[in-house]
Order: C-alpha cells, then structure tokens, then sequence
C-alpha cells in the first residue's frame, strides 16, 4: 500500500462520524477504513470490513457515507481505484449490507444525486435499478435530474430517470429549453430552486429568450439580483450566455449558448423590476462589458438606456467602451 492510500485511511480515521456524531475506536478505525476502500472501488476490503462491523452507513465530516463515496469518488481515487465500473460490486454489497440510498450528506444530497453530479451515469443507473428515490431533492432544491441535464438531454442516465418518474421542476423545464413544460409549472414553482452552477428560474428564462417566462417570475417577486455560483446575475443571462469552465486549461468565461444573442425587450422587464445594470461577476465584468465582448450592440443600448455606466472599470482597469474598441464591437 503506498503512502497516499496510508494518508488518506489516516485522514479518515480521523474525521469519520455516524449519525454526525465522532465515534470511538476501533469502529471509528473501521468505520474510516470502509470510507476509503468504497472511495477506491475496493469490494474486497469492503466486504472484510463489514464483516468485522464496520457501519454501512457511517458518514466523514460532509456526511457522506460510503455509498456516496463510492459514486462520486475524487479525481485522485478515480485514479487509484479504477474506472467506473469497477465501483458497481461495491455498491451492490454495500446495499446487501443495509446502506441506506436515501441518506443525504450536508448539502442534502444523496449517493443518486452525487452519482449525476459527478457524471458517474452508469452508478446512477445502478442505483435506479436497485430502487434509489429519484424525486429526493438537496438544500437548493436540486434533484439528480438537474444534474443530469448537465451532461445531456439524451443521455442515458436522463433517460433512465425519466422512466423511473423523476417530475421536472421549472429549473429542470428550463434546462431541458422546454417553453411548455416551464409554462405549467409556472406559477406555483419554488423561486428558491437552483441548477448545477446555482442559476435561478428568472436566470434560465432569460438566457434562452422567454420573455413571458421572465414576465411570470418577476410578477411573482423573483429577485433579478440574486447572483449564481460564479457571480452572474439575470441581466448577464439576459445577453444569451452561460458560463463555461475549460478544464485543461483552467480557464472560465461567459460564452454565447449557441445563436441566442439575447433579447432586449428581457433586458428592459429585468431593470424595471429593478436589476442593477453594473453589478459585476467573479471575473469583474458587469453585463455591458460582455455586451461588448459579444458585439450585442441592441442588448448593450438596452442596458446604458436602463442606467448600465460605460466607465464602470473591471480588475484589469478596462470599461464596456474599451472591450467594443478592443473588438471592433459595433456595441
């Protein structure tokens, strides 16, 4: 065993609980050491462990148990443990062995959950198959549906949550750029409800050109400033975008979603419900500067008309008017 297994069992020693509660040694022992083998897709030493009693169902410090470990393993026990099917004799014994599927970690997210979340399709496949509940939803309102959506309308996992009953809700309608399945759910949806990156109702519509949808949201009082994860506010959406990570590069930006460039008459409803034109994401552009970025010359009029100001500087000391001349932007 080399040293970064020893290290991790050491670390998991440590911090595994149950029920949210430290628990003493050797369970404690045991209890960390099947946290770490269901991580590695170790079904061998899992099976020993729970023999010599180790809790199935025991969580580390976020709460997850070893079920959830066991699908939504880390780059690096990815790495050791083996590719994703080598976890399926895991979760099948410890199902054997009464782990609970429907126990959440702190975030309130289940095994079926983190399984979508982490594109792990064929564990969340699995675990549909052995009756997982996919209408369970976590502290933001996320199913494993909304996850899944990420990586594809189509895709298997998607479509086997599908089958199994999985409801979509406004955020999930959105997603799935369903003007109709968002129309009847309307009205009485959660405004609390977020996606993958913790976009909003209201940030969905706009982004995809429903203006009657934004018009809905905002009669019902949904914030036009609430931020997402990286800082994005509606008007940002409003320009026709969505925010992309580039992992080999580690690089992130705002990106036009396929031939959306936006539509002004979003633009105009969000301010009069009192968005802020110069609120800036993480990356210290506000909603002009992309329009400028963008060559959005109606959706940047729209924004100086609603009191967006073209000095407004980012991090990098560049305004709205210098990212136009920088691109020969006709914004």
């Amino acid at each position: 065993m080399n040293r970064r297994i020893l290290f991790g069992y050491a670390v998991l020693i440590c911090t595994a609980t149950v029920a949210g509660r430290a628990v003493a040694a050797p369970n404690a022992r045991r209890d960390a050491e099947l946290l770490r083998a269901c991580a590695l897709g170790d079904d061998a030493r899992a099976a020993k462990l729970l023999k010599a009693g180790a809790n199935p169902n025991c969580a580390d410090q976020q709460g997850a148990t070893p079920l959830i470990r066991a699908v939504s393993w880390t780059a690096g026990d990815c790495v050791q443990g083996g590719r994703e099917a080598s976890y399926v004799p895991v979760i099948a014994l410890l199902l054997r062995s009464g782990a609970d599927s429907e126990r959440r970690d702190r975030s309130g997210q289940t095994a079926l959950i983190r399984a979508a979340a982490a594109g792990n399709s064929l564990l969340g496949r699995e675990l549909i198959a052995r009756r997982a509940d996919v209408s369970i939803r976590d502290n933001r309102q996320r199913s494993a549906m909304t996850f899944a959506l990420r990586w594809g309308q189509t895709g298997e996992l998607t479509v086997a949550l599908t089958k199994a009953g999985a409801r979509l809700n406004l955020v999930e309608a959105l997603l799935l750029r369903s003007e109709a399945d968002a129309k009847s759910v309307v009205a009485t949806a959660d405004l609390d409800a977020r996606g993958c990156n913790g976009e909003t109702a209201l940030m969905l519509a706009a982004r995809d050109g429903f203006p009657g949808i934004v018009r809905a949201l905002l009669a019902r009082k949904a914030s036009p400033n609430v931020l997402d994860d990286h800082g994005g506010a509606a008007l940002i959406y409003a320009l026709g975008v969505e925010f992309i990570r580039y992992v080999p590069s580690n690089t992130e930006t705002w990106v036009r979603r396929g031939d959306n460039r936006g539509d002004p008459a979003i633009v105009r409803a969000l301010i009069a419900a009192g968005a802020r034109p110069d609120t800036k994401n993480d990356q210290s552009d506000t909603a002009l500067m992309l329009a400028a970025q963008l060559d959005a010359p109606d959706i940047a009029a729209a924004l100086l008309r609603g009191g967006a100001d073209p000095t407004v500087k980012n991090d990098r000391a560049m305004t709205a008017l210098d990212f136009a001349r920088m691109n020969e932007s006709k914004a």
